[in-house]
């Protein structure tokens, strides 16, 4: 089966609404599931990002990394420590394989590296792609923090969030297609397709719950504010003034 056909999970986050009726910009902040080799460009999009957060396990990449190329910077943040499939058994065996639990995990690991993160994506002089393995869990969590913090709504965090149900058949098929070890971890948790609303709203009220918001739970993990700010300014195309 060929599966170097193009990303499965793959969109652009422009366009989405804020609190305040602004908008999110095109060409700023894609996400996706693991680019394979060959694959092809996503269609009308500006092409290969500069930059890429691979959010997987240092036991999961393809190397080299399918993007990795001299105008293209590629930074790591594992954000569920040891992915592999024994790793998730236990969790299972534990009673742990539950998004929910799952995902408190991974919003503890953003909160450290938060900072890193956010100075990427704002010195990015281009389109910034963040993937892991499915686009589901690691970047689904990641990303609804990202956009929260330029005021997203949380519907639209949301709704986005439950849109990679869409797409994956067609991821499983590729993370499939890479491995049998990847293929029998898919086969023996069918829920891991699922994209409740619940778990996205957990996520929010995790980091949007306390006063002060996400920027409180940001800043309280070592963000500056200043940083916060320019992250807004990069992503948000702001409401004219009216005349």
């Amino acid at each position: 089966m060929d599966i170097a056909q193009g990303l499965a999970n793959f969109r652009d986050l422009g366009g989405l609404p804020t609190d305040n009726g602004a908008v999110t910009r095109s060409g700023v902040l894609y996400r996706s599931d693991a680019p394979l080799p060959g694959d092809h460009s996503p269609a009308a999009q500006p092409w290969p990002p500069v930059t890429v957060i691979d959010l997987r396990s240092d036991d999961e990449p393809i190397e080299p990394h399918p993007l990795r190329t001299p105008t293209t910077l590629l930074a790591r943040f594992p954000l569920l420590g040891e992915a592999r499939p024994k790793t998730l058994r236990e969790l299972q065996a534990g009673g742990a394989v539950r998004l929910e639990v799952i995902y408190r995990r991974i919003v503890d690991r953003v909160g450290e590296e938060a900072s890193a993160v956010l100075e990427l994506l704002v010195s990015a002089d281009g389109p910034t792609l963040i993937h892991c393995a499915a686009g589901k869990d690691r970047t689904g969590v990641l990303i609804a923090i990202l956009l929260r913090a330029a005021g997203v709504t949380h519907r639209a965090i949301i709704t986005d969030y439950m849109q990679t149900s869409t797409a994956m058949t067609s991821v499983h098929r590729r993370m499939s297609d890479t491995g049998e070890e990847v293929a029998a971890l898919i086969a023996e948790f069918p829920d891991a397709g699922l994209t409740p609303a619940e778990a996205a709203t957990a996520v929010l009220q995790q980091v949007d719950g306390s006063p002060g918001g996400v920027a409180s739970w940001l800043t309280s993990r070592g963000v500056p504010v200043e940083l916060l700010k320019a992250w807004r300014d990069k992503l948000v195309e702001q409401p004219a003034a009216a005349s």
